[in-house]
C-alpha cells in the first residue's frame, strides 16, 4: 500500500476522541503542540490540557502527579529527551508506583535528523524497556498507532509509544486486528512462515518495527521481483514482545536480519536475540541499525543509507548472506 497517513493528525484526532468518550483523560505537552497536532484537543478541552513548556522533566512530574490522582494522562515530548532527560521522573516516579501516564515520543531516531544529532533518539528503547511495568510500542503505520493510543488509554500502568517525525505509509490492510504483544508476518511467501529459497540458499528472516517496516518492505519486494523470497516480520510491540512467534521464526530460518532506527545496542535486535537465544541451534541474527556512534545532522534518507537500513542496503545485505 503506497497511501501517507499525518502522524500529527492520528495523534490529536484519536486522542481528541478518546477524551470525548472519558472524562478521565488528560493530555500534557512539553510545548509541541503543532507537532503533537493537539491544538484540537487546547481548544475543546482547556480544562484538560497542559502546556509544560520545554522542561520534559516538568512535565513528566506534573503528569505523574495527574494520574497519582486518577486520572489517564498522554504525555507527548521528543522521544531523546523523554528517555534522557526525563528518565529520572519516567522511572522513579511513573514506573516505581505503576502510574497510568502514557508517553508518546516524536521523532524517534533518524527522523529527527534536521534537528540535528542532539537530537536523535539513540537509547530511548533501550530505557524503557529496562524500565519495570513499562510496555514498548513502536508502531509501522496509522491504522497500528491508532491502535495504541486506544490500548494505552484502555490498559493500567504506563506505555511508552514511538514514532516518527514525518508520514507513514500504510501498511496493514484495513480491518487488521492488533494485539498486545502481538507481532505480524507482513511476507510468508508459502503461506507458513517459513521461506522458500533456491537450493544452497539459506532462509532468512527480516524483522522489523516502526519506519523500518517500511524499507524493509520496499527491500522485500524489490528481491522478490529478482527471484529471491524472505520472511517478513513487523514487531510493533518490543514489550511485551510476540516471543511465541519470533521462536518460531529461528525455528525455520538460518538467519534473521533485524532493523533499528535505534542503536544496535538494546534495541529490536536485542529484544529478538533474547527471545531465540534459549533456542539450540539458534539462527545467526544480523542486527542492522546505529552501530554504538553519534548520528551527524542530514537528512534522514542519507542516515538511512549509512546506517544501513535503506531498502537498498538491506538489499545488500541480503544478497550477500545468501
Amino acid at each position: 500500500m503506497t497511501a501517507v497517513q499525518d502522524v500529527k493528525k492520528i495523534y490529536g484526532q484519536t486522542l481528541h476522541r478518546l477524551m470525548g468518550e472519558k472524562d478521565g483523560i488528560i493530555a500534557v505537552d512539553a510545548d509541541l503542540m503543532r507537532i503533537a497536532g493537539t491544538e484540537c484537543i487546547r481548544d475543546d478541552f482547556p480544562d484538560r490540557y497542559v502546556n509544560a513548556g520545554i522542561a520534559e522533566q516538568n512535565a513528566v512530574a506534573v503528569a505523574a502527579g495527574l494520574a497519582a490522582m486518577g486520572k489517564t494522562v498522554f504525555i507527548s515530548a521528543f522521544s531523546q529527551f523523554l528517555g534522557t532527560r526525563a528518565s529520572d521522573q519516567c522511572l522513579d516516579t511513573v514506573c516505581y508506583n505503576q502510574l497510568n501516564v502514557k508517553l508518546i515520543g516524536t521523532y524517534a531516531g533518524i527522523t529527527s535528523a534536521i534537528n540535528g544529532g542532539t537530537h536523535i533518539s539513540l537509547t530511548d528503547i533501550a530505557m524503557f524497556r529496562a524500565m519495570p511495568g513499562m510496555k514498548v510500542m513502536e508502531p509501522a503505520d496509522g491504522a497500528e498507532f491508532s491502535w495504541a493510543i486506544g490500548e494505552a488509554a484502555r490498559i493500567d500502568g504506563p506505555v511508552y509509544i514511538r514514532i516518527p517525525k514525518g508520514p507513514l505509509h500504510c501498511i496493514f490492510e484495513p480491518g487488521t486486528e492488533f494485539g498486545l504483544g502481538k507481532g505480524h508476518v507482513l511476507s510468508a511467501v508459502n503461506g507458513s512462515g517459513t521461506c522458500r529459497q533456491s537450493a544452497g540458499h539459506k532462509r532468512i528472516a527480516v524483522i522489523s518495527s516502526g519506519i523500518t517496516t517500511q524499507r524493509a518492505a520496499e527491500a522485500v519486494k524489490i528481491l522478490r521481483e529478482s527471484g529471491v523470497y524472505v520472511t517478513h516480520i513487523h514487531m510493533g510491540q518490543l514489550k511485551p514482545a510476540d516471543d511465541d512467534l519470533l521462536i518460531a521464526t529461528a525455528k525455520d530460518h538460518d538467519i534473521i536480519v533485524t532493523l533499528d532506527n535505534h542503536n544496535v545496542i538494546g534495541g529490536l535486535g536485542d529484544v529478538v536475540c533474547q527471545a531465540v537465544s534459549a533456542r539450540t541451534p539458534a539462527p545467526a541474527v544480523i542486527r542492522l541499525g546505529i552501530e554504538d556512534v553519534f548520528c551527524e545532522g542530514m537528512k534522514e534518507d542519507q542516515l538511512a543509507e549509512r546506517h544501513g537500513i535503506s531498502a537498498a542496503a538491506i538489499v545488500r545485505t541480503i544478497r550477500h548472506l545468501l
